[in-house]
């Protein structure tokens, strides 16, 4: 059920139509702003939609949700002519008023342009767009014309602003789409999490004014608050140069979330001290991870943070991260912990080599090498690991408890060491 076409601004209507305001009873207070939409004749379908919305147009708002749902038919309205669905037809005649003319046409109308006017021609495949004639001549100006006659001119008023977005609409629905492939998925195959180690508006400026970004940024407010600074189905510069199981830069396949946290703060003896995060903005966190990992089906063993994919140069989230109220979500693999005594005791007794450590990260997506050494490299994977697993010592030790939640994180047979 359409409520009709409401507004503020009488008065400028009153002027644009050229009529007293005392006739304006049924004439849309948005036909000033209209007229400006006129004028950007030539606008792309983005910037026509969002300042469709913009309007609160009553009649553009069930006018584009149709047009993007349903196919192409060829139909007058409001002399203007859009690319319609049958089911567009229906919902348009709910919505206008009932003197408003809608006239289906088999055939590319053909009609001269009203007097004063220039005819607007646009190919698509076999058709053009024209404008219609006038029905009738215009009232003089100081005429005084009835209601109808005043709704009808702001229609069409309206309509000509509208009308380009409404033909990009539904040239973008030129294509089939009766039917759908089976095997597809998300183009989205990762989701990084990252602190900004800055406070919310340096946070704010750096990832929306310098070349650097993240899909989702959120903040330590009170409450917290989301902020979604790109689209999801475009890419964010958050990961750089990054590596997870076989694949390798990963902007082009993941989702960012920035997290805003002080990040680690270098004491007086040299050592670092990371911030806590807030228990709200945790809360807050798990409901968005869990929205994106629904709505892409991203796996648990592919939502990592920023020092897992690179753990030669950053050190994000930090060990302050509460990795484990995600495993307890079951949005994170994590080692059982009734399996680690035995393991313990073994690895006690018996540490594994380089190697081995080397192909067990390997085996869980870090990026490592594979020499046989516990070199530098080597060391700071064993940290990103332990910064997630164990958080409590993450100094790039291969201790025994380290091999164990490795094995158990696994999940694979005893190796020979």
């Amino acid at each position: 059920m359409c409520a009709g076409i409401t507004g503020h601004d009488a008065e400028s209507g009153a002027a644009l139509l050229g009529l007293p305001a005392s006739h304006l009873g049924l004439v849309p207070a948005q036909i000033e702003l209209a007229s400006d939409m006129q004028m950007q004749y030539r606008s792309s379908f983005a910037h026509g939609q969002a300042l469709l919305l913009q309007a609160g147009h009553e009649l553009a708002r069930p006018a584009l949700n149709l047009l993007q749902r349903h196919g192409p038919r060829t139909m007058a309205l409001g002399g203007r002519v859009w690319d319609l669905g049958p089911q567009v037809e229906q919902g348009l005649r709910q919505c206008l008023p009932t003197d408003q003319a809608v006239q289906r046409l088999s055939q590319p109308a053909q009609a001269a342009a009203a007097p004063g006017r220039a005819a607007r021609t646009g190919g698509r495949q076999t058709g053009h767009y024209h404008r219609l004639a006038a029905r009738r001549p215009m009232n003089p100006p100081h005429a005084p014309a009835p209601p109808q006659a005043l709704r009808r001119r702001a229609l069409a008023l309206a309509g000509a602003a509208l009308t380009p977005a409404w033909l990009a609409a539904c040239a973008s629905s030129a294509y089939d789409t009766r039917y759908t492939a089976t095997g597809q998925d998300s183009r989205v195959m990762f989701l990084v999490l990252h602190f900004t180690n800055e406070d919310f508006a340096n946070s704010l400026r750096i990832l929306t004014q310098q070349q650097v970004s993240a899909h989702y940024l959120l903040s330590d407010e009170t409450p917290p608050r989301i902020y979604r600074l790109v689209d999801e189905q475009r890419r964010a510069w958050h990961a750089g140069a990054s590596f997870w199981q076989g694949s390798s830069m990963l902007n082009a396949s993941s989702i960012g979330i920035e997290i805003v946290n002080a990040g680690p703060v270098k004491q007086a003896d040299g050592s670092l001290v990371f911030a806590p995060y807030p228990a709200e903005q945790i809360d807050l966190l798990l409901q968005l991870v869990k929205d994106i990992v629904a709505r892409h089906q991203i796996r648990p063993d592919r939502i990592v943070g920023h020092s897992d994919i690179a753990p030669q140069r950053k050190p994000d989230p930090g060990p302050m991260f509460p990795w484990q109220r995600l495993a307890a979500e079951g949005l994170i693999p994590w080692p059982d912990p009734a399996r680690l005594p035995p393991l313990l005791a073994l690895y006690e007794a018996s540490p594994p080599t380089a190697a081995w450590f080397q192909q067990m990260l390997a085996r869980v997506g870090y990026q490592v090498p594979d020499n046989g050494e516990f070199d530098a490299a080597t060391r700071r994977v064993l940290s990103a690991f332990q910064m997630k697993y164990r958080p409590a010592r993450h100094d790039g030790q291969p201790d025994a408890q380290t091999a164990a939640l490795l094995q158990v994180l696994n999940n694979s047979a005893l190796p020979a060491r």
